[in-house]
Formats: C-alpha cells, sequence, structure tokens
C-alpha cells in the first residue's frame, strides 16, 4: 500500500506514460483481491458490505449503460470506473491506509519543489513575470497545463499538512510555497480552491486546540443535501417545461463579445453548457431519465467541446437517475462524516472533496484520475467500519 500511495502522485506527473496510468489499476486491482483473500471477507460478505456501496455500484452500472450507448468513448469509461475501484479499495483497507501518511506527505513534497524549482526556471529564474510573459502563468511546469499541475498541487498541500512531521517546513510549504505556485498562476477556480482548503485548515487548527466539536452536524448535512435535490428537481422542471433556445454561434464569435468580461471569465464554457443543455432538453422523457452517452457532447454545442464541467457532463451521460443518485452518494458522505470522531481524517475528507467538487465546475472532474482517485479512496476508508457501528451512525444522524 505504501507504494501504490508514493507512486499515483508521481504516476499523475509523468502523464506522457500512459502505461503508469493503467500499471495502478492493476496494482489497486490487485491490492484488493490480496486484502480480501488475506482477512477472507468473502466468508463475512453480508457484514461487510456497506449500503453506500449499493450506491457506488449503481453509479458504475449506470455509466455502462451510458459506454455501451457510446463505445468509442472507452478511455472516459475506464478512467470513470476506476476512481469507483479505488473506494472499494479504501474500503476493504480502511484506516490502515492512514498508517502510511508519510508516503503521500513525502510524494507531495516532491511533487509541490519539482514543480516549484521547474517553474521557476520556466520563468526565466523570476519570481514574478508581467507583460507578454504573462502567458506563463498558463503553463503546467512538469504537467500538462495549469488546472493539472494546481490540483496537483493543493492534493500534496492537503497530504502534507495532515501527514508531515516537518513543523516549520511544513507550514512554509503550505503557506508561502504552494500558495504562490497555485495563487500565482491562470487556474482561477483552483484559486479558489486553495482558499477554501486554507480555510477549513484554519478551521482545523483552531478547532482542535480548543476542543470543538464538527463543523458540521447530522441536521446540516441533511439540510444541504435536501437542498441540492430541491434544486436538482427544479432544474431538471425547467428542462422538461421551458425549452432550452438556441445559443447564438454568431455572437459567441462576435468581436464585442470576445472582448466582454464574462467571456473572459469563462472562455465559452457558458455556450457549451447552454448548447449541452439545450440537445438534453430535446430528447425523449425516458432518454433524459438514463442519459445519453459518454463522449458525444462536442457535437451539441456551438463552440465544438467537451463538456469542461462534471455537473453538466453527469446530466448529459447519466441523466435524471444518476445526478440523484451521485446527490444521494453525497448525501451519505456528508452523514457519515458529520458523526466522524477522527478530526484529521473529517478534514482530509472535506478537503479533497472541496477539490473535485471546485474543480468540478470547469472541467470533468470525475474523469481525471488525478482529480477523483483520492477523493474516492479516502472516501472508502470513511465507510470501512463494521455493521453495528454503522447503525450507531445511522441513528445518531436521524
Amino acid at each position: 500500500m505504501s507504494i501504490f500511495l508514493f507512486c499515483k502522485q508521481i504516476v499523475d506527473m509523468l502523464y506522457q506514460f500512459k502505461f503508469l496510468d493503467y500499471g495502478m489499476v492493476l496494482f489497486a486491482l490487485v491490492l484488493i483481491c490480496y486484502k480480501v483473500w488475506k482477512d477472507k471477507l468473502y466468508k463475512n460478505i453480508r457484514e461487510f458490505i456497506y449500503p453506500v456501496d449499493y450506491i457506488v455500484v449503481g453509479l458504475m452500472i449506470i455509466y455502462v449503460l451510458s459506454f455501451l450507448r457510446y463505445p468509442t468513448a472507452y478511455g472516459v469509461f475506464f478512467k470513470v470506473e476506476s476512481s469507483f475501484l479505488i473506494y472499494f479499495l479504501g474500503r476493504v483497507y480502511g484506516k490502515k491506509v492512514l498508517q502510511h501518511g508519510k508516503m503521500l506527505a513525502c510524494a507531495g513534497y516532491l511533487i509541490v519543489y519539482a514543480n516549484f524549482a521547474y517553474r521557476f526556471y520556466q520563468f526565466g529564474f523570476k519570481f514574478f513575470v508581467t507583460g507578454p510573459e504573462e502567458t506563463l502563468l498558463n503553463v503546467g511546469g512538469l504537467y500538462y497545463y495549469k488546472t493539472d499541475l494546481t490540483v496537483a498541487v493543493i492534493i500534496a498541500m492537503i497530504f502534507i499538512y495532515a501527514f508531515s512531521e516537518f513543523k516549520v517546513f511544513k507550514w512554509f510549504t503550505i503557506f508561502p510555497v504552494c500558495g504562490y505556485m497555485v495563487l500565482y498562476s491562470g487556474a482561477r477556480m483552483q484559486q479558489l480552491v486553495i482558499l477554501a482548503v486554507y480555510g477549513l485548515i484554519i478551521l482545523h487548527e483552531f478547532g482542535s486546540r480548543k476542543g470543538r466539536k464538527n463543523i458540521l452536524s447530522p441536521k446540516c448535512a441533511r439540510n444541504i443535501s435536501i437542498g441540492i435535490a430541491i434544486f436538482l428537481v427544479c432544474f431538471f422542471i425547467v428542462i422538461e417545461v421551458f425549452p432550452f433556445e438556441a445559443y447564438e454561434k454568431e455572437i459567441a464569435q462576435s468581436a464585442d463579445w470576445a472582448n466582454s468580461w464574462v467571456e473572459r471569465i469563462m472562455h465559452s464554457r457558458q455556450a457549451i453548457w447552454w448548447g449541452i443543455l439545450q440537445y438534453f432538453s430535446e430528447q425523449p422523457f425516458f432518454t433524459k431519465i438514463l442519459g445519453i452517452d459518454l463522449g458525444t457532447e462536442y457535437l451539441h454545442n456551438s463552440v465544438g467541446d467537451r463538456a469542461h464541467s462534471l455537473y453538466i457532463k453527469q446530466i448529459y451521460a447519466t441523466g435524471y437517475i444518476g445526478c440523484f443518485l451521485f446527490v444521494y452518494f453525497f448525501y451519505r458522505i456528508l452523514q457519515k462524516i458529520s458523526v466522524e470522531k477522527d478530526k484529521k481524517l473529517f478534514y482530509i475528507v472535506m478537503m479533497l472533496w472541496v477539490m473535485f467538487l471546485g474543480s468540478g465546475i470547469t472541467i470533468e472532474s470525475l474523469e481525471y484520475t488525478q482529480m477523483s482517485w483520492f477523493p474516492m479512496l479516502f472516501t472508502g476508508i470513511l465507510f470501512a467500519k463494521g455493521k453495528t457501528e454503522t447503525q450507531a451512525v445511522q441513528e445518531q444522524s436521524e
């Protein structure tokens, strides 16, 4: 497990070598099989299964159906399904994964400082660039693009905070170094994400010193989930009752629109989202229940590009059922962490899901193993407890 945890962050940086990603999936599968065999979990499978496991399996099946409607998108399909596989890796190993946290922190330091040094080299050995050179803010260091770099830094920062024992060096890395790498970049969404993560770190530090309870109560978790579900119902009613009008391609390509503040912030994502939702709203009701497929959304927007959003892609690919199942999955996570006594695990899960859901606003984060694997792994760890304790948690939350 130590090797797997250390290698995951490194493999994400070596994105050019695709075979390493496939190797990590096989590695995870071997680890799961070994643990099931070693602990003889198959003998007490009914005791081992958690109600949330059925939700994850349901999501896997929905994505299988979406894949079968467009098999060409096999790359996306395997990435999505691998994230659910990693959830079960966390389930079978449980909190034993936390014993290898130093490996996560070690890999995190390597990621941060390797990219810090390389970025300094890219900037011409300057910390700041101005004028025409500001396009350098979009470069990804040792990664493909700025988004990949900033997400990697945020994940590394989370693990450094949670598991590093070098007090002064840890805080220097988290704030000056990681803050510089993310906040001084062109990745606007990740800038908001790191600020949210900083907020959770501060809450954890002050809360742990004063012995405060979880910042999320079971009632609050339930209300958040109900609010999301109501919003989703209203949104789908709008799709059914008020069809989207066509997005004018001429407007999107006009000089005035190209120079507008909306376009500078969104980079035509608003045209992509509108076109996809318009096409989705025109489909038969049964199609909208199960979704369309995993890869043709680029054909149904004026820009001719992919969805650029976890949420829009979830609607398009899995339909109403997939969206409500994902919301219910998120509710069970909130419900569980609201009564979690391990503060470190509570905040790790919170920070990873803030990264995943925040990044998902502008990118299909479930389709990127860099963004999805660790949230799913630690979600599995969160639910890796006995059946009697599960029942106690549910009773307390209700």
